[in-house]
């Protein structure tokens, strides 16, 4: 009798863990919309769809860190990074409907980790990169809108930036949406 109690224990122990860390799987991803301390959407009318040189000099972008405009013919893989890419190269990501999200080097390991775990979510259509230059939170969302989803954008549509200085899904899943 004993036995089989123990062995039932062991049972409900086990049927626990799993049923935990499968609601952890789905839980969203790091705190609440209003936790995360994100500024508003801002929108920046696109200067440029041209195509530069690596290295070469352009024009300084309308947004830091940049929405749209000059850069470079390939885009860089998706994926998370822990060192900083040319944005530039990033900025190509933009042209193509990514997301890319800009992240300061020294935020703290928690709100990288988020990130990363962002980025897992929506392996093809995100990016993730320090940003070396001036950030208003601990990292930026930015996407680069068409002609027609930005209105009045102009004829190279729009780059739109969020700044945020914790990680809240909700913000990230209604900023892909818009």
């Amino acid at each position: 009798l004993l036995t089989i109690g123990i062995a039932a224990l062991v049972a409900i122990a086990i049927a626990a863990l799993v049923v935990s860390e499968r609601s952890a799987e789905n839980a969203p991803i790091g705190v609440s919309e209003s936790e995360a301390q994100c500024s508003r959407v801002r929108e920046f009318p696109a200067s440029s769809r041209e195509h530069i040189a690596e290295g070469s000099q352009h024009e300084p972008y309308n947004s830091s860190p940049p929405t749209n405009g000059p850069h470079y013919a390939s885009p860089a893989q998706t994926g998370f990074y822990t060192s900083a890419l040319p944005p530039e190269q990033l900025v190509h990501n933009l042209e193509h409907g990514q997301v890319v999200i800009w992240y300061a080097p020294d935020a703290p390991d928690a709100v990288k980790e988020d990130i990363e775990a962002l980025v897992q979510e929506q392996p093809v259509a995100t990016a993730a990169s320090p940003y070396e230059g001036e950030l208003d939170g601990n990292f930026a969302l930015t996407a680069w809108l068409s002609a027609e989803a930005a209105g009045d954008g102009g004829p190279d549509g729009a780059g739109v930036l969020r700044t945020c200085e914790q990680v809240s899904q909700d913000v990230v899943d209604e900023f892909r949406r818009n």
